[in-house]
């Protein structure tokens, strides 16, 4: 299979992607929103969007502190074990998760329940 035409077909994800191939990274850890307030306050941050269906939407990092603020800060699902989408506007969420590997600026995955 072309990785390029990869979408999204299980979360949670076990691993990440480019266009390029597979990446050396794993999930290090869940996060909610003061910790992802923390990493952007510390500097750049790569965010990636995982929706079933699609491919991985890669935030360009410069636009990604303002699109998380604007569009994804009021649907973090702050608790992996207990997802209401209920109480989230819209009744969807994303679940955070910081990946570490070889990426110089910190990479959190966006996955999203709906």
């Amino acid at each position: 299979m072309d990785i390029s035409l990869r979408v999204v077909s299980q979360i949670p994800l076990e691993c990440l992607w480019t266009d390029n191939g597979l990446l050396d990274i794993k999930r290090e850890r869940y996060l909610d929103q003061h910790e992802i307030r923390a990493l952007f306050k510390s500097g750049p941050v790569q965010l990636i969007i995982a929706n079933l269906g699609n491919k991985l939407n890669w935030l360009p990092i410069k636009d990604s502190y303002k699109i998380y603020k604007t569009d994804l800060h009021d649907h973090i699902i702050n608790n992996p074990d207990s997802i209401h989408l209920e109480s989230l506007p819209g009744n969807f969420g994303y679940l955070a998760s910081l990946w570490t590997g070889t990426s110089n600026a910190p990479i959190i995955l966006l996955e999203m329940f709906h």
